[in-house]
């Protein structure tokens, strides 16, 4: 009688869960069915009991107590899990079913942003691919041979930077909407959710600091190169400089650019690392889901 009340129960719960009730609503009111189940139950056996004069075991309150707690624990683990990145609600949200079909509203919340996301990321590609790289090639000595070269290639970062920092600018303004949505519908897996995104959205911040850094200590080499264009020329394929002094400068801005360079980008991989070890059969090309 005990097993059976805790399973139906739970069973319910479940159910109610998928559909209309929302996922806060479900949570909070886990325990508290699973206590009253289980207090009614043992009351009744009890009651039963008292009338034919016997005494109630304690294992069946322990067994009810621990039934309780088990069941109470494992579905509010599954209630969160039903709402996670998994590869159903992926397969939703690279399907053409209706957002309004989707239940309950938290879970339709989550699969608009993964929709959104993974549009800003195709039209990203489709974009990158019509870009051209940046010529002559960044930090080589061809691209300070002369003024006009060195604004040209300045030109370039910029606009492939822009370009870059302009999805990054969509894919968060579709996490913010997300997360104004969430808070009302499901505060509760909107906390969960940033809790196990904080590691991702530390690295996106640590990105997008290291992207600006960059972006900055570029132009200002440009710049400073274009600024003493004369005392700097091209031999072959080797710079060589009038002046010592900016030679040393020009070196220093040169060596902290790439740095911060080479930083940008072993901070992406160890991104694309984290997104293939948490879904490590779902290609990132599909997902679309590099920016917070």
């Amino acid at each position: 009688m005990v097993i059976g009340t805790n399973l139906t129960a739970a069973f319910w719960l479940f159910w109610h869960a998928r559909g209309e009730m929302s996922g806060e609503t479900t949570l909070k009111a886990t325990p508290i069915v699973f206590v009253i189940l289980n207090a009614v139950v043992l009351w009744s056996i009890r009651a039963k009991n008292r009338r034919l004069q016997l005494a109630t075991p304690t294992r069946v309150v322990v067994t009810a107590i621990i039934l309780a707690l088990l069941a109470s624990g494992c579905l509010w683990a599954a209630l969160h899990r039903d709402l996670d990145f998994s590869h159903e609600i992926l397969n939703e949200a690279v399907s053409s079913k209706p957002i309004s079909a989707i239940k309950p509203e938290s879970r339709a919340i989550l699969v608009q942003l993964l929709r959104t996301r993974l549009q800003n990321s195709r039209e990203q590609n489709a974009d990158a691919s019509r870009l051209k790289p940046i010529t002559p090639a960044l930090y080589s000595a061809e691209s300070f041979e002369n003024e006009n070269v060195i604004q040209s290639v300045r030109s370039q970062v910029e606009a492939a930077a822009s370009f870059d920092l302009s999805y990054a600018g969509k894919q968060q303004t579709a996490m913010n909407e997300f997360r104004a949505r969430m808070s009302k519908a499901d505060p509760a897996y909107l906390e969960s959710f940033e809790a196990q995104r904080k590691e991702a959205n530390d690295e996106f911040a640590k990105a997008s600091s290291q992207e600006k850094q960059w972006l900055e200590a570029t132009t200002a080499l440009y710049d400073f190169a274009a600024a003493n264009h004369k005392m700097i020329g091209l031999k072959g394929n080797q710079l060589f400089f009038s002046d010592s002094r900016v030679k040393a400068s020009f070196e220093d801005k040169k060596e902290h650019a790439v740095d911060l360079l080479n930083q940008l980008q072993a901070t992406e991989k160890e991104e694309e690392k984290r997104q293939e070890k948490a879904m490590p059969d779902v290609p990132l090309s599909k997902l679309g889901l590099r920016g917070n």
